[in-house]
């Protein structure tokens, strides 16, 4: 009985963490508890479930608007003018690109992010949009 209980006790805690999963955005983590010789395992991850994390929520207008150019890795912000851009395996950004970095501005991808940093999420974006002139991903 008390094994029930503690059991019991257990899935409540795991299914608060996951109520509070969804009020305070995605949160990573992996929980296994053991109960004698029963285990529970929760992984709070799941793959393909909604919209790219990019994407604004459902009746939600997005700060940011950048403009993706897949060919050169290069994000520009058309609100603030900005240009991010990959240099030396490092993010920079300025309001205008080095002469080293040619955009094909035929193609490009507007996203809406609620982030100023359109590089957090490059490599969920380089995943979606990949370049088209076989150029070899970047791991930042």
């Amino acid at each position: 009985m008390k094994k029930l209980l503690l059991m019991l006790f257990i899935v409540g805690i795991i299914s608060i963490i996951y109520a509070q999963n969804g009020f305070l955005g995605k949160i990573d983590y992996f929980v296994e508890i053991t109960v004698g010789d029963a285990a529970i395992v929760s992984d709070s991850k799941s793959k393909d479930q909604g919209p790219p994390p990019w994407a604004p929520a459902h009746g939600y207008r997005a700060k940011y608007t950048y403009r993706y150019y897949p060919d050169a890795f290069v994000y520009y912000d058309t609100n603030r003018g900005l240009y991010f851009y990959l240099s030396n395996d490092k993010w920079e950004f300025s309001l205008s690109l080095p002469s080293f970095i040619k955009l094909n501005k035929d193609q490009s991808v507007v996203l809406e992010m609620d982030v100023d940093k359109p590089y957090i999420f490059h490599s969920e974006v380089v995943e979606r949009y990949p370049p088209k002139n076989n150029r070899k991903t970047p791991k930042k």
